[in-house]
């Protein structure tokens, strides 16, 4: 961004003055009355400030504006309060300058600071397709303009998002990178995030959009430019991550899952070796069967956690027995362990659900509807 010409100042008297295209460092805002509360409300300096480094001081903790006052105080803040007045009210010169005015009795020469300015530069980590409860690991960088302020202390949230560009119904997916220490001019941030697609979100095509700044805590010279977008991708309604069962245990099929179709078990090439558990060696025959002897009665696992007792049939084929897990109410989870005992987790705080019931030290609100912990 260009840079626009600074001002000199003689004991309150512009010399120069140009008027700013962007809020570049130094650059003279006018002479504004002051009161209590203080226009600009951190205190910086009590003495000793200049326009130098009193704008200084206020662009290195991220503040837009920089007020010198009577002889040498030196306040800063994010905002241009209460009045603007003739520069002639400014008329106190700076006691560590003489040549520059420092505003006067509660009066305040403001100067630009500075402002910092973030923008995502990269986004990866982004699959073709995932399922609703998936998790992905991302990958985000986040730069400061050269040209800007230093930026304190942020965070990089994300959102799923039908556009590229962003809108009012984008989900926030509860996740956030934080840039400890911020980012000075021309510095950059990267840092890995895990991300999970929500279980209500609806099958479609997405975009996943970071976005620099979460909640706009550092005052920026732009608030329009901190969002970037990768994708689009699939989202769809199966989840292909554990503990979803995808190993039939049949050495005759392949084991596959998509987002869109689920878990499916296409058939290997007819004339394909086989060797399971269930029969002696032999072939596949292009429908999903092996042609080896099959070992009635033998212990075997179908690889179904949910099912236990698994023998061999007289077809050659692993059989157990199914075990029906029920949920203890609308904040619980049950598992399948290869027994016929279920096992039973929690679900955390924020959790969907469905409404009503107490259960585990939770209760389901009933309204979100979420898990909430207990009073």
């Amino acid at each position: 961004m260009p840079r626009t010409a600074r001002v000199a100042v003689t004991l309150g008297l512009v010399l120069a003055r140009v008027e700013p295209t962007v809020a570049d460092v130094g650059e003279y805002q006018g002479c504004y009355t002051d009161t209590e509360p203080r226009a600009l409300p951190t205190l910086l300096m009590s003495s000793g400030a200049t326009v130098e480094n009193c704008t200084a001081a206020a662009a290195a903790q991220g503040f837009a504006y920089a007020g010198l006052q009577y002889y040498g105080y030196c306040f800063a803040g994010n905002e241009l309060r209460y009045t603007k007045v003739v520069d002639s009210e400014c008329n106190t010169s700076c006691t560590a300058n003489p040549a520059q005015a420092c505003g006067g009795a509660w009066r305040n020469s403001i100067y630009a600071a500075g402002r910092a300015d973030l923008f995502v530069t990269a986004l990866t980590g982004i699959p073709d397709a995932i399922g609703v409860g998936d998790s992905l690991t991302i990958r985000d960088t986040v730069t400061a303009s050269v040209d800007g302020a230093t930026a304190g202390e942020f965070e990089v949230g994300f959102y799923l998002s039908t556009t590229s560009t962003g809108g009012p119904a984008d989900v926030f997916l509860n996740a956030a990178r934080t840039v400890a220490g911020g980012l000075a001019p021309g510095q950059s941030s990267s840092g890995e995030t895990s991300l999970s697609i929500p279980i209500d979100v609806l099958p479609g095509i997405y975009y996943l959009i970071a976005v620099a700044d979460l909640g706009e805590v550092v005052s920026e010279f732009d608030e329009t430019n901190n969002s970037f977008a990768a994708g689009p991708f699939v989202v769809g309604p199966y989840s292909c991550q554990p503990p979803a069962p995808i190993d039939d245990g049949n050495p005759c099929t392949l084991d596959q899952c998509d987002p869109m179709t689920g878990v499916i078990h296409p058939p290997v090439s007819a004339g394909t070796i086989c060797i399971d558990g269930c029969r002696t060696e032999g072939t596949c025959d292009g429908a999903g069967a092996c042609t080896g002897v099959p070992r009635t009665g033998a212990a075997c696992d179908d690889g179904d956690p949910c099912t236990y007792s698994d023998v061999c049939s007289e077809n050659g084929i692993c059989v157990g027995t199914a075990v029906s897990c029920r949920s203890a109410g609308p904040c619980q989870q049950v598992h399948c362990d290869g027994t016929p005992v279920c096992s039973s987790i929690t679900l955390p705080p924020g959790t969907p659900c469905s409404s009503g019931g107490v259960c585990g030290g939770q209760i389901c609100d009933g309204v979100s509807p979420k898990c909430q912990p207990l009073e």
